[in-house]
């Protein structure tokens, strides 16, 4: 199970770099970072920025992983240990949700921001899904089926 969750992180991965190289493919010179504001930085400077949180984030997610992932493979068995590591999955998925929301916002009014506003409370719900599979997963008893 560990493996697939591995698999799938790579798949978040690859997944968010194609779509951030989209993303800054249609991105106007200056990207304007918040709604209703006139935060402003040049499109080179978010696609960098971008990219080295994204790098720093999964870096730092792996790290986290690959250092706990055993401990809690032996304490609470192998379904919290992929849950665990799913965290990198997870985080990959919101940063996509973020991206695609600043696209939808830099689109200069060719696609209502209204109509892609479910995107930062899908970000919340992924959130909230993936916590309350921990709760689930930590008070089931390591041998239980």
């Amino acid at each position: 199970m560990i493996k697939t969750v591995n698999f799938i992180r790579i798949l978040s991965i690859l997944l968010f770099l194609v779509a951030f190289v989209f993303i800054y493919a249609f991105m106007p010179v200056m990207v304007n970072l918040l709604p209703d504001s006139d935060l402003l930085i040049h499109r080179e400077e978010f696609f960098y920025f971008g990219m080295s949180v994204f790098f720093v984030i999964n870096i730092l997610s792996w790290i986290l992983t690959k250092t706990f992932t055993p401990m809690i493979h032996l304490r609470k068995g192998e379904e919290t240990a992929a849950w665990f590591s799913a965290i990198s999955v997870v985080i990959n998925v919101c940063l996509c949700m973020i991206g695609g929301f600043l696209a939808v916002l830099n689109t200069d009014g060719r696609i209502p921001l209204s109509n892609y506003s479910y995107l930062n409370y899908l970000i919340i719900i992924l959130i909230i899904v993936w916590i309350v599979g921990f709760s689930f997963l930590y008070t089931r008893k390591k041998g239980t089926p």
